[in-house]
């Protein structure tokens, strides 16, 4: 790196740097509402993931807006990746867990969780910790590796 790139690297870094990172949080804190005081999109920021996914479904008017009594609900959580809970290169397994369990509370006849992995399906499932944690909510895993799996579907 010679001189003139390493005084532009700097210059770019100290403007990025002077952004207030608190004004940039003030986005997603406001509130809108529309006409009948409903939402389309929720932040939930700060708290355990079930906790902020309660708070979160809750402000959307519930689960129950989404998911009605005998339907078959997949949820698509990321587990790409072998990775352990701890490294949180996937998404949480507790908060699947009580995604899980707010499926078969609203009505859900059966809940099945997959994911299209990067890494080998079988350790991404069950390394992340989501294998298990979905199935002691009672959905069933499933695999997402084989092109078979999948069919061409027109949209309405």
């Amino acid at each position: 790196m010679d001189r003139r790139d390493f005084l532009r690297a700097v210059a770019v870094t100290g403007t990025a740097m002077s952004i207030q990172r608190v004004g940039a949080m003030d986005i997603l804190t406001q509130h809108f509402h529309t006409a009948d005081d409903k939402v389309d999109l929720v932040a939930a920021m700060g708290g355990e993931p079930e906790a902020m996914f309660l708070n979160g479904i809750d402000k959307l008017g519930g689960i129950k807006q989404f998911i009605k009594s005998g339907q078959k609900v997949v949820v698509k959580p990321n587990i790409g990746w072998d990775r352990a809970p701890e490294l949180a290169g996937n998404a949480n397994p507790k908060l699947v867990a009580e995604i899980v369990k707010q499926c078969f509370a609203a009505g859900a006849k059966e809940v099945k969780v997959f994911d299209h992995t990067c890494d080998e399906w079988t350790k991404c499932y069950a390394n992340s910790g989501i294998k298990a944690a979905a199935e002691a909510a009672g959905a069933q895993m499933v695999p997402a590796h084989l092109e078979s799996y999948y069919r061409t579907v027109k949209l309405p």
